[in-house]
């Protein structure tokens, strides 16, 4: 039991050294860019991705299936791109994705790792963009107004993805 109880606290502690990582090539990445960002807390991280959710989730959807999906399945390793790749938003994906990111305002947006509990708020982002975000395993870019989303994927086969609200 010492044995098991020893390999699951060094695993959590792997899992922190890992997101400071993390945090710390985010911080660089910044800089070499000169973007201004602030770090989002994990209240604010949670309170983001729900938003993020009520904002991108589609007129009809069952939002509560939606969240089940984006945030905290079972099934699946919970990705806010879900939602694209389960079908719930058409979007623009592949080349035409990278595309359209390019050409998007990025004055103000927030940056998500989906991989680790990690998001910041940027400002003058203008200069990000797909090829940049590379670096990254997993990420979403939204504007802080949640006009767009573009969401660069782990997966090989799935996006990236790029959507755009009507009207905003």
């Amino acid at each position: 039991i010492r044995k098991i109880i020893k390999e699951k606290i060094d695993g959590r502690k792997q899992l922190l050294l890992d997101a400071e990582e993390t945090k710390s090539e985010f911080f660089r990445f910044f800089d070499e860019l000169d973007i201004q960002a602030e770090p989002l807390n994990k209240k604010q991280i949670k309170k983001y991705k729900k938003e993020w959710i009520c904002n991108f989730s589609p007129a009809g959807a069952d939002i509560r299936q939606v969240r089940k999906l984006c945030l905290n399945s079972r099934k699946y390793t919970p990705f806010l791109w879900h939602i694209f790749s389960f079908g719930f938003l058409d979007c623009a994906t592949n080349e035409h994705a990278v595309e359209l990111f390019g050409k998007t305002d990025k004055t103000n947006c927030v940056i998500l790792s989906n991989v680790d509990d990690i998001a910041f708020s940027l400002k003058n982002a203008d200069n990000l963009n797909a090829e940049l975000l590379e670096r990254f395993i997993d990420v979403t870019v939204t504007a802080s107004d949640f006009a767009w989303t573009y969401a660069k994927t782990h997966e090989g086969m799935c996006g990236p993805y790029f959507y755009k609200q009507l009207g905003k």
